[in-house]
């Protein structure tokens, strides 16, 4: 299956980095030229470009929206000519699934707050669905995101909450083992 990622900042990185550690995909991630990203793709061995007509150009089966929320609408609008078949996950928080289907009327949408551990395929990844979701679709939605990490699907009003607890709970941990191993230095 073809998998864009749009947007290869922290959270893009880490869902493309878990996603090859799980997938025979084919793994396509956009962003513009940034030579962090460019050094990442070339030692991850995924494919990289730089617009979104090249995305469209590649007909991907999912699209996985990464992109900061101040830009995320107007990528969605670049990306108008996918085909209707072509699901959108969006993790630009802040932005509804309503505001993504004003765009992309016919596709299957997804909203989804990810973490961090989805890098190693231990993350917490919040869910909710929105239109055009039938069978191919969900079991599209599946197989990308069920090998980064646990999924609970929850409402679209209830996103939050799972990014909040997802989001920090690791972040806490963390900073506990460090306490730990400073004060057992």
């Amino acid at each position: 299956m073809k998998i864009a990622v749009i947007g290869v900042g922290q959270m893009g990185s880490a869902i493309i980095k878990g996603l090859l550690n799980q997938h025979e995909d084919d793994i396509i991630g956009m962003n513009p030229v940034n030579p962090r990203v460019s050094k990442f793709a070339q030692e991850a061995g995924f494919r990289l470009v730089n617009s979104s007509e090249e995305v469209v150009s590649k007909k991907p089966a999912v699209v996985i929206i990464t992109t900061p929320a101040k830009v995320t609408l107007a990528v969605l609008e670049e990306l108008a000519a996918l085909p209707a078949h072509t699901v959108i996950i969006s993790a630009a928080a802040g932005i509804r699934l309503a505001d993504i289907a004003a765009i992309l009327p016919t596709n299957p949408l997804a909203a989804i707050i990810p973490n961090i551990p989805v890098a190693v395929n231990a993350g917490t990844i919040g869910l909710a669905l929105g239109g055009h979701v039938m069978a191919p679709a969900f079991d599209k939605i599946n197989h990308v995101l069920t090998p980064l990490g646990e999924i609970i699907r929850v409402p679209e009003s209830q996103l939050g909450i799972v990014g909040t607890i997802g989001g920090c709970g690791p972040a806490f941990v963390d900073v506990l083992m460090d306490a730990v191993n400073k004060a057992n230095g």
